[in-house]
């Protein structure tokens, strides 16, 4: 276990202080993002949408989610409803939002299953349904 913890600290800290062979932050995974490798593109979304190692720029964000979300990533599906649900990069757009939640939450990813909960809990996207966004929540 401590090799394995050792392992990815390594790695952790070769991407943060600027990769390896003289790669520039994220270079690598940036690489990958444009070879159509899903997660390196969430990655690389993720990294627009905080400001890690790019400039902070949500319709970048937006794109590299939407291209990971369509190749059927649960958490850039989760991003992008997030983008949508918030209105960062997209114009705000609940009904848009649910649906990528909805994506994810059906390939068990719990962040969505909660985000589609609450969705329902409010009426934000959909109609309100309490039984509905109980279920999501507590699963």
């Amino acid at each position: 276990m401590k090799l394995l913890i050792s392992t990815f600290v390594s790695l952790l800290l070769i991407g943060f202080a600027g990769g390896v062979y003289g790669q520039s932050c994220l270079e690598g995974t940036k690489l990958l993002a444009e070879q159509g490798d899903a997660t390196a593109q969430n990655s690389i979304g993720w990294a627009y949408d905080t400001g890690f190692c790019f400039p902070e720029n949500n319709t970048e964000a937006v794109k590299w989610y939407r291209l990971a979300a369509d190749q059927g990533d649960a958490e850039a599906q989760t991003n992008l409803g997030n983008m949508y649900s918030n209105g960062d990069g997209v114009p705000e757009n609940d009904v848009e939002a649910v649906r990528w939640y909805r994506l994810a939450a059906e390939q068990g990813n719990a962040l969505a299953q909660d985000k589609l909960g609450f969705a329902y809990a409010w009426g934000e996207g959909l109609p309100e349904n309490d039984a509905e966004a109980v279920f999501l929540v507590m699963s």
